[in-house]
């Protein structure tokens, strides 16, 4: 799974970065108003339950997201992705990711309906990751251990 993501730019800028890591991970980092993303593209059968989650580690973010989503369409360079809602998330206007964190999103976010997905219909899937904001902290926001399970 780890070898399949793609960056998504999606701010005309380079003030967040993504940068592919040790063991599959990535790293998140800058700030600025700065807005970028990974994704990549699974198959799910109509009717099936899907999970989706993986670990996030940071020291702490200021006015901040990082949000996964996952839709049907495919991501396009220089768009914001949002389809189907965020599904889980870290928010620093609600509440999580201002402070030092190291677990699964799901435990440690405040944003989304959460990491479980009913395919609606038979196909290709996006997962989509995307972050952005003032600052994503010292060291920015790790991803890794990425997981996509039929239920």
């Amino acid at each position: 799974m780890n070898d399949a993501w793609q960056v998504l730019k999606i701010a005309n800028n380079e003030n967040v970065t993504v940068t592919p890591a040790a063991n599959g991970s990535f790293v998140f980092a800058g700030g600025s108003g700065g807005h970028v993303g990974i994704y990549q593209s699974v198959d799910v059968q109509a009717g099936r339950k899907y999970s989706f989650t993986f670990n996030v580690k940071g020291s702490g973010a200021t006015d901040t997201w990082f949000e996964v989503y996952i839709g049907y369409g495919a991501p396009v360079t220089g768009v914001d992705y949002n389809e189907g809602g965020a599904r889980m998330g870290l928010n620093t206007w609600t509440g999580c990711g201002k402070t030092p964190f190291d677990d699964l999103l799901s435990k440690v976010g405040c944003a989304g309906s959460g990491p479980v997905f009913t395919a609606p219909t038979t196909g290709k899937v996006y997962l989509v990751i995307r972050t952005g904001g003032a600052n994503l902290g010292t060291g920015g926001i790790t991803a890794s251990k990425f997981v996509f399970i039929r239920q």
